[in-house]
């Protein structure tokens, strides 16, 4: 038991004095150690505003759906919009656009938001979408969207069912 606890003292011994002829080395060649920056992301207005700002694209969002309005998805989905379902098939603004056209007209759609986290320009929205039929029964199925601020306005450039 005694040589364990002497061999454990001299590792540690030998590590501080490591460390500390490293630091040594390093300031007298006059090298800095590599630091990491951490950003750490604290409420803010901003953060509010940008809440209130992607809450507001997401109200829209069901009813946009409910009417087949490529316009507002043109808008609000980046260019480079990606939608990973549950089918597993990715697909593109586009084509999440041509599917959407070819749904039934009666399916009444709307989201709720559950958190948004502001990351700088980007977000990230965990929301649920919500799909009534007309014989009055529902289905539910969360998704997170990925969302950027780009030329002052937010646009979503990733949406994953799960």
């Amino acid at each position: 038991m005694h040589r364990m606890l002497l061999r454990v003292a001299i590792a540690c011994l030998t590590f501080l004095a490591g460390v500390s002829l490293t630091t040594i080395w390093h300031s007298v060649l006059g090298r800095t150690s590599p630091t990491v920056k951490v950003q750490v992301s604290k409420l803010d207005d901003t953060d509010t505003g940008a809440r209130a700002e992607l809450r507001q694209i997401f109200e829209e969002y069901g009813p946009a759906q409910t009417k087949h309005d490529a316009a507002f998805f043109e808008r609000v989905e980046a260019d480079e919009f990606m939608l990973f379902g549950e089918e597993g098939k990715p697909l593109t603004r586009r084509q999440d656009i041509e599917w959407m056209k070819s749904l039934p007209r009666d399916i009444t759609y709307r989201i709720e938001v559950d958190r948004i986290t502001i990351h700088g320009e980007a977000a990230v929205a965990n929301t649920r979408m919500i799909a009534i039929y007309p014989d009055n029964t529902s289905e539910t199925w969360p998704s997170i969207d990925v969302c950027v601020r780009r030329d002052g306005r937010w646009q979503i450039l990733s949406s994953t069912e799960y």
